[in-house]
């Protein structure tokens, strides 16, 4: 199985967190995915993807905005990156679609074990994220919970997304919703993503992505359960942090 794993970093924070992914960058098939801003970034580890936002809508034929109405960007400050993070993961993909799963992590994610992380899992779905989870009346995808009234925003967070201008297939009714400071992909489901942008659908990037996987019969997992523990691993040897803290299913 050809694996390939990026990390995903703005360029105001490439000298805050390159030092953490020196190691990790020694690995075979391992990318920098930098968001230059328009601005010269010199990173010496691993092999450098470079683009900006000018760039990735070239390149994915991207022409859409942010809305102000959509509740995850009420204060209007959001760029597309930012918003619709999948599509960062899209255009490496674009121009490197040799690979059979494709592994993405933010840069101020950190983990004491990758290689038991890569190694010592079974992973087998087509998308899989931190965390993933579905709506109340959803009946598809058994390895995904229900988000519940444990976590932060319980049901609540579907009335959210779709929000304003997400724009899905017209018979989509499942929905889906993930945090992905983690996240891996098949080689199909960056097919199907690519397809679908073509079709000038999105979506804010944490719902969009599952409920479109799942609207075309893909199959999703989450990484860490409802319980905090993992399928996938022994969460007692293998540790993730992002921003330097325990993310819990309550957080959501």
């Amino acid at each position: 199985m050809n694996n390939c794993y990026c990390t995903c970093f703005n360029a105001n924070t490439v000298n805050d967190y390159s030092l953490s992914w020196q190691d990790f960058f020694k690995r075979k098939n391992t990318f920098a995915l930098i968001d230059n801003l328009n601005k010269d970034v010199l990173f010496t580890f691993g092999e450098a993807f470079i683009y900006n936002e000018a760039s990735l809508r070239k390149d994915l034929n991207f022409p859409y905005n942010v809305s102000k109405m959509h509740f995850w960007n009420s204060i209007g400050n959001r760029n597309i990156i930012w918003f619709y993070a999948y599509l960062r993961m899209l255009n490496f993909f674009k121009q490197n679609q040799n690979f059979d799963y494709y592994w993405f992590f933010d840069d101020d994610v950190t983990c004491n074990d990758w290689d038991g992380l890569f190694n010592d899992s079974k992973y087998d779905s087509d998308f899989l994220s931190f965390f993933c989870f579905k709506k109340d009346d959803v009946k598809s995808q058994p390895l995904v919970p229900y988000i519940d009234d444990s976590t932060y925003s319980r049901q609540g967070w579907f009335n959210r997304f779709p929000g304003n201008q997400d724009t899905l297939p017209s018979d989509l009714k499942e929905y889906f919703g993930s945090f992905f400071p983690v996240v891996r992909f098949s080689n199909k489901a960056l097919k199907v993503l690519l397809q679908t942008n073509d079709a000038n659908l999105y979506g804010y990037g944490e719902g969009f992505t599952p409920s479109i996987l799942n609207y075309n019969n893909l199959v999703l997992d989450t990484l860490y359960l409802p319980d905090n523990t993992s399928r996938h691993f022994d969460i007692n040897k293998i540790n993730i942090l992002h921003k330097n803290q325990t993310i819990t299913w309550q957080w959501i």
